[in-house]
């Protein structure tokens, strides 16, 4: 027999295809790396209404290690893209799940939907059309105005980058426009920001940093210490995205943060 009674809201379930897609960029990245030529087939179909075929012509000898390059560039900014865009699926899948706090009825996820009101199916659908952040009614904007999770600036910002990488994905070929990312010293650039783990030791007794070194033990007498912070890249406006594995990688886990400070939010309201 189904249980009736309150709600209980599991948000954790939210972000489950976005592990899945952090998941991938660390799959992926390591198989192109390690890809050779020959590995990659001779003919490619791609799945549009003009049902092309796309085929290697006899690439001559000198043009072989560039085919393998844009492979790999390539599924770089699927991964990304992929990624960022599984992030904004999980905000919709927050915003309605959360829509049902305080209600009751059965428990069971087979269930749920039968709990929306017409008004609450209005506000999903509206709200799936947001785009990721804007000035005013961007999906992060509407779940902290509806549901008051605000992130902190520095997310917020951001995903202001991580948007403008999408849209130049979706809009312009991976082009960088005058209007994406933020301005920087340099009129003929933007700027892209995500975040890093930093992680160096130091002398506690003196506060001197040292950088700590893979493969190698950090000496007697020094603490190791992590701090995650920004970390920008500038492109050349009319350039192209490029990220390297571990850029891709690092933008992933930006995304699993931030959907981190969410659930964090989420539990401190829960508990007030």
């Amino acid at each position: 027999m189904t249980e009736t009674g309150r709600i209980t809201l599991d948000l954790d379930m939210c972000f489950q295809d976005l592990q899945r897609s952090i998941s991938r960029v660390n799959l992926f990245s390591c198989i192109g790396q390690n890809l050779e030529l020959n590995s990659l087939p001779q003919t490619w179909l791609i799945r549009n209404e003009g049902g092309v075929d796309m085929g290697m012509n006899d690439p001559k000898p000198e043009e072989m290690p560039h085919i393998l390059e844009g492979f790999q560039h390539f599924l770089q900014l699927y991964l990304v893209r992929d990624v960022i865009e599984t992030f904004a699926l999980a905000l919709d899948e927050m915003f309605a799940l959360l829509l049902l706090q305080g209600k009751t009825g059965a428990q069971g996820g087979s269930y749920l939907h039968e709990l929306f009101s017409a008004e609450d199916h209005a506000e999903i659908a509206k709200f799936k059309q947001e785009g990721l952040v804007k000035d005013k009614n961007g999906k992060v904007n509407r779940l902290a105005e509806r549901h008051g999770l605000e992130l902190s600036e520095g997310s917020q910002q951001i995903l202001k980058s991580f948007r403008d990488i999408r849209n130049c994905f979706a809009h312009t070929n991976g082009v960088v426009r005058a209007t994406d990312g933020e301005e920087c010293d340099d009129a003929s650039k933007r700027e892209f920001c995500w975040k890093v783990v930093h992680i160096w030791s130091e002398n506690e007794d003196t506060g001197e940093q040292f950088p700590v070194e893979s493969n190698k033990i950090v000496p007697a007498g020094l603490a190791v210490k992590m701090q995650i912070k920004e970390h920008r890249k500038q492109f050349f406006i009319g350039e192209r995205l490029s990220f390297s594995p571990i850029e891709s990688y690092k933008i992933a886990m930006s995304l699993r943060w931030i959907a981190d400070e969410y659930l964090q939010k989420f539990r401190e309201r829960q508990a007030a």
